[in-house]
């Protein structure tokens, strides 16, 4: 798995690529929280798979540098689903199970989520709205606030109210 690491201004971004399946997975490291996307193609049980195994090993490694990492799941090619010719290729070919659906997806991210929260949503890298969804979950999550900044804000607070009386 080779992963390429681009920082800029405290924001790691982690891209796994591996011959013709596109798998990425992308952390964004901040003081308190990690949020770690991690997606497969609906059409590849496979790579849903290599998640469930290394995602969850990458998750528990982040995990330890990071005591709020959060995770999303992201199905992606969702139009490839309902595409026939790509169906019977999977039932011909492939794992003859089909493409994975979204209760399985909901299912796997449950799972995960042991590991630490974990959401399950799907996406077409081809739909400028639904990967922008995607992205905006991901902020979300990074910004829930984590225990220990919830921990320091009272502190602050306390503080503050013990100078002003």
């Amino acid at each position: 798995m080779d992963i390429h690491e681009i920082e800029h201004n405290s924001s790691t971004i982690y891209v796994s690529e591996a011959s013709s399946d596109d798998r990425r997975y992308i952390r964004t490291r901040e003081p308190d929280f990690t949020v770690a996307i991690f997606c497969f193609s609906v059409v590849s049980r496979r790579q849903l798979r290599e998640i469930i195994s290394r995602g969850v090993r990458e998750q528990m490694r982040w995990g330890k540098k990071h005591a709020n990492i959060r995770g999303l799941l992201v199905g992606i090619d969702i139009e490839k689903r309902s595409d026939p010719d790509v169906v019977h290729r999977l039932y011909a070919e492939g794992d003859k199970s089909g493409p994975v659906l979204p209760e399985e997806g909901e299912r796997v991210a449950r799972q995960l989520d042991s590991e630490g929260p974990m959401k399950y949503m799907e996406c077409s890298l081809d739909h400028v709205e639904q990967v922008r969804a995607v992205l905006h979950e991901a902020i979300r999550q990074a910004l829930i606030p984590s225990s220990r900044w919830e921990k320091t804000m009272r502190a602050i607070r306390h503080g503050i109210e013990r100078l002003s009386l």
